[in-house]
């Protein structure tokens, strides 16, 4: 039976250990509320950012136990990540997490597409901002109009000298 954690920093810790003795290099994503603006990489980003030397990134989601679930901003992150082509895994034991890496360095089959499955809400999913939104893709950025802005309209500047002016 695998060891069980009081908290989930506690199975983080012991996972970040594992995976450095196993070569891989592995970034803690601390989100924190720091005056009701979150910190990290933001909300619903996994807890711990894996790269496997010549193999990729791999984002890890720790859970404590089995009756922790990902939230929905987590779901989304994941879902999203995976439409990228990133692994994504939740992982509740030590175990789960080296088994893998020893998968993906083994290069066997890897649900990279396979989505999480969606939570049961009852609230309807926003409308996407922009057709990139809806296609998965990052969204637009704003357009900004080219060239001097009212050009058209803007006086002339003349030269002249100060004692011009004064008189």
């Amino acid at each position: 039976m695998p060891p069980t954690f009081e908290f989930e920093s506690d199975l983080q810790a012991a996972i970040v250990d594992a995976l450095e003795r196993c070569g891989c290099w592995v970034m803690v994503n601390r989100v924190v509320r720091h005056r009701r603006q979150p910190t990290g990489l933001g909300t619903g980003s996994p807890d711990l950012l894996v790269v496997i030397p010549t193999h990729g990134v791999l984002f890890v989601e720790c859970k404590r136990d089995a009756a922790s679930k990902p939230s929905p901003e987590q779901i989304a992150f994941h879902n999203r990540a995976r439409l990228f082509g990133v692994r994504s895994i939740v992982v509740r034991s030590v175990a789960e997490v080296l088994a893998a890496v020893q998968a993906i360095r083994a290069g066997r089959a890897w649900p990279v597409s396979a989505p999480l499955p969606a939570p049961a809400t009852t609230a309807a999913a926003p409308a996407p901002r922009s057709p990139s939104d809806a296609t998965g893709g990052p969204p637009a950025r704003p357009t900004r109009p080219r060239g001097r802005q009212g050009a058209a309209t803007a006086k002339p500047k003349t030269s002249r000298t100060k004692t011009e002016r004064a008189a």
